[in-house]
């Protein structure tokens, strides 16, 4: 069976946390920077952060959209569609 990758539960849940890492964003300006940690536990992604908007997209040139209502952590679960995080400063 050349080149078949099987992908267990454990594989998919690095390759996601992998892709997330790179796929984060920080966002840097006059206002100061701030920067968002993932942990992928359980089968949820949990985003911190410590101030600004939390901000989700469907593609990571958005448009983008305030998630409403979240205090740190915010808690995603990988079934969900795909989604792009940052945060945005005011």
């Amino acid at each position: 069976m050349s080149g078949i990758l099987v992908l267990t539960p454990e594989k998919i849940e690095n390759l996601v946390a992998i892709t997330f890492k790179i796929s984060m964003i920080w966002h840097a300006n006059s206002i100061g920077s701030v920067t968002m940690s993932v942990q992928i536990i359980d089968g949820s992604l949990i985003l911190n952060w410590q101030y600004g908007t939390p901000q989700s997209a469907t593609n990571i040139s958005g448009p983008w959209n305030d998630i409403i209502g979240v205090i740190p952590p915010y808690i995603n679960a990988l079934n969900q569609p795909k989604e792009y995080f940052r945060v945005q400063l005011q």
